[in-house]
């Protein structure tokens, strides 16, 4: 009964989601010995089947080592955290300092180009070899998803802007399986272990 079951699910699908399926190892020998039969009887070449396994296998290694090289969600968070409270904390605690020994008019112009600075590292900071200052200290990147080279500064402006507009919306698409916020998937890039 078992056997029929199996036997009528192959019938359905087409020979290429049968070599696929062949491919995986999570096949029953029961299981194997019904779709060797099932694509015999499609008249497919032994060859055939030998190459279109292995090719599947290939494909299925390459997803999972592109899966496996995709940085974490926790580490993205992190370099976040990094990027963002650590270098106001820094840029604003050094510009605090300088206030104390300027006068009042050279410190005001010295708060607002920190404040400028600070929004440009915001907006261009992935584009400086894909790495801002936290990705470096978490040891990820952004590459372009297309080539994986490093990011560039307009699509590092181009995916943070998006990400500075959208907040919490954009942040929530990087919880699937590709892990891109809306600023990756418009900037074509996503973000990878180093």
């Amino acid at each position: 009964m078992m056997e029929a079951r199996i036997r009528e699910n192959y019938q359905y699908k087409d020979s290429e989601e049968l070599l696929a399926l062949r491919a995986s190892n999570d096949l029953t020998d029961v299981a194997r010995r019904i779709l060797d039969e099932e694509l015999a009887a499609r008249q497919i070449a032994p060859g055939e089947i030998a190459a279109g396994t292995q090719l599947y296998a290939d494909l299925a290694s390459v997803q999972q080592e592109g899966q496996a090289a995709l940085a974490s969600i926790p580490a993205r968070f992190m370099a976040k955290l990094i990027d963002v409270w650590g270098v106001a904390l820094i840029g604003f605690g050094i510009n605090f300092l300088l206030a104390l020994m300027l006068p009042l008019a050279a410190a005001d112009v010295l708060f607002t180009a920190t404040v400028v600075l600070f929004v440009a590292y915001l907006f261009a900071k992935d584009g400086i070899a894909g790495r801002s200052l936290g990705k470096r200290a978490m040891g990820i990147m952004v590459v372009d998803a297309d080539t994986g080279k490093p990011c560039s500064v307009p699509k590092s402006i181009l995916r943070n802007v998006l990400g500075f507009f959208l907040g919490f919306i954009d942040a929530l698409f990087a919880l699937g399986a590709k892990r891109q916020r809306l600023g990756d998937m418009a900037a074509n890039t996503r973000v990878i272990n180093k």
